[in-house]
């Protein structure tokens, strides 16, 4: 909001100055017009406009401090339209914007700054003697019209860096949407889960092919993802004395084999859902049956709980469909 405020200050301040810069714009056409009281006002500015063009077609310097400084404005104008133009606009484009405005205004206002200075260096003459030529320009108002651009120039590059705050705000609203995102989605699937561990324990004298079809539908419930309609997924069971470990694997054509979850169920029917760190890694966890593997934590639910939380589900039918019974695998 400060920034905001800023920035406003500042155009309005630059407005202020414009207006004045145009008062003493006119006060040197008046001050010629006093040698020429034949000629209109326009005349006067057109003709000085004329000496102005002649003298910048002239010098190959003028010329490029000219299509620099143009260079320089179709930047910043490009620059701060860049985030409205691409809606919602990612990082790396409000970046790209801020990174522009910034290069952009500095070679404007540097351009701009020797540009007029030299045109004015050509046309400046001494208050006395007084001069009668419409191109020139008398001391004392050269002085002023070299504060004025030095002083606007200065509020435009105010302005830029003002306007490059405003953009990296962006990027911290564009990060902060994205944690949020987390956020919800972490504290969507804890509700989830929570919801779950309410349920009354269900039936829990189930097929390995049935606990798997209610892992895979829990395993979506916590990950909000789902399972791939183009992929075959083989299951293998694992008995390790009091604890029994249930492990998908995905087989598609595309992306080969892959291990997708682990689950452990103990002699209570207490089950904890794994990940895999890498499901395509080295093979070092449970004797090298499966890749490393780390636990989704507070998930821990009673296989009871899952039956009654997804067995009566439209997707359970769908869901079953898709487990393919492996080897049974041995340490």
């Amino acid at each position: 909001m400060v920034i905001k405020i800023g920035l406003i200050l500042v155009v309005l301040v630059g407005l202020g100055l414009a207006w004045r810069f145009a008062r003493l714009k006119q006060q040197i056409i008046s001050d010629r017009q006093h040698y020429h009281r034949t000629m209109l006002p326009q005349q006067l500015r057109a003709s000085r406009r004329f000496f102005y063009r002649t003298e910048i077609k002239q010098s190959p310097r003028l010329r490029w401090l000219m299509r620099l400084e143009r260079v320089g404005l179709i930047v910043v104008i490009i620059s701060i339209g860049l985030p409205w133009i691409v809606t919602p606009a990612p990082t790396p484009v409000v970046i790209v914007g801020m990174v522009g405005l910034l290069i952009g205004s500095v070679v404007f206002v540097s351009c701009n700054m020797l540009l007029n200075r030299q045109l004015l260096a050509a046309t400046v003459v001494p208050d006395q003697p007084a001069t009668a030529s419409l191109s020139v320009t008398p001391q004392h108002f050269a002085d002023q019209e070299l504060r004025y651009f030095k002083v606007l120039n200065g509020l435009f590059l105010i302005a830029a860096i003002l306007g490059a705050i405003l953009m990296w705000g962006l990027v911290q609203n564009n990060e902060a949407v994205q944690r949020t995102k987390v956020v919800t989605k972490v504290s969507a699937a804890n509700q989830n889960v929570r919801q779950i561990q309410r349920l009354a324990v269900g039936s829990q004298r189930l097929s390995s092919r049935a606990k798997m079809t209610l892992f895979s539908m829990y395993y979506n419930d916590i990950t909000n993802k789902d399972l791939d309609t183009g992929s075959r997924y083989t299951y293998h069971v694992i008995h390790d004395q009091t604890v029994t470990w249930y492990v998908l694997m995905q087989d598609s054509e595309d992306d080969g084999v892959s291990f997708y979850y682990l689950v452990k169920e103990d002699g209570q029917h207490q089950i904890q859902l794994y990940r895999f760190n890498d499901p395509t890694g080295d093979k070092t966890a449970l004797h090298g049956l499966v890749p490393a593997y780390t636990p989704y934590y507070q998930t821990k639910v009673k296989l009871g709980q899952l039956t009654t939380a997804f067995m009566t589900q439209k997707g359970y039918q769908y869901m079953i469909k898709k487990m393919h019974p492996g080897k049974a695998w041995t340490f």
